[in-house]
């Protein structure tokens, strides 16, 4: 396996969409009900998203720009998650955590990254 490597904007970019990914993964298939009753499934998705946070934030560090050509994705909102599911962990609201699961947000900035990559954006 190769070394993970921080500061290497392709190394956050596979980031995103491993975690993005997952999300979509995680609860494919899924009720909002049965996710309401999967612990562990929500708390999957909150860590998910708080890897997804931390990769964005640091594509930003490594190329501002990214947010200027495309400014359709909520950046501080993304950057923000991490925030969220670190210091609210006793309060998360299982219903936002599912829209933002669920949303469209995340195939977009799937589609960002992968744009970015060079790699198909499906």
């Amino acid at each position: 396996m190769a070394a993970w490597e921080p500061s290497s904007i392709a190394q956050r970019l596979r980031d995103v969409v491993i975690y993005v990914s997952s999300i979509l993964e995680t609860v494919q298939n899924l009720s909002f009900e049965d996710f309401a009753r999967d612990p562990i499934r929500q708390k999957a998705v909150a860590y998910d998203f708080q890897c997804v946070s931390e990769a964005t934030a640091g594509v930003l560090k490594l190329d501002p720009s990214l947010s200027e050509r495309y400014p359709s994705i909520p950046w501080s909102q993304v950057r923000a998650l991490a925030n969220v599911t670190r210091h609210e962990y006793g309060r998360l609201d299982v219903r936002i955590l599912w829209q933002t699961a669920t949303g469209d947000r995340l195939a977009e900035l799937i589609r960002v990254a992968r744009t970015e990559l060079g790699e198909p954006a499906d």
